[in-house]
């Protein structure tokens, strides 16, 4: 078994922020050489997230509009009340739609559908730096 790892940092606008990180995995991927296996992609945050999605504008507002519903930005927290960043609903999104996800490797490529785009989700109050790790074991 061999396992190749790849940082990659991006910045981010701020909250409800998608930022297409499609074209840096599928390099990573691509650069690893593994012939067959799966690519684990994640997040080193915890107000940040990692999904696959459609890369049109209607569903990414869709989706916005989901998860404010979920976590609204009125609604007391009680982390903010622990540390006074006001951002308890980004870590309660982030927890929701997950800081990683793993998809398989063929012929040193990502197994993925025509319209299947993989995206770093910003949920914090303000911009960020983040760091996406791509692991490619096989």
């Amino acid at each position: 078994m061999v396992c190749r790892f790849y940082s990659i940092d991006f910045r981010t606008s701020g909250e409800d922020d998608f930022v297409d990180v499609t074209k840096e995995v599928l390099e990573c991927v691509e650069q690893s050489a593994i012939p067959a296996g799966i690519a684990s992609v994640s997040v080193r945050s915890t107000t940040s997230s990692i999904v696959v999605c459609e890369n049109e504008a209607g569903l990414k507002e869709d989706i916005r509009d989901a998860l404010r519903k979920i976590a609204p930005s009125e609604k007391e927290y009680r982390h903010n009340e622990a540390w006074h960043d006001e951002n308890g609903r980004s870590h309660v999104k982030a927890t929701l739609t997950g800081q990683g996800i793993t998809l398989p490797v063929t012929g040193s490529r990502l197994l993925m559908g025509q319209w299947q785009s993989i995206f770093l989700l910003e949920f914090d109050v303000k911009p960020r730096t983040r760091t996406v790790d791509v692991a490619v074991v096989g």
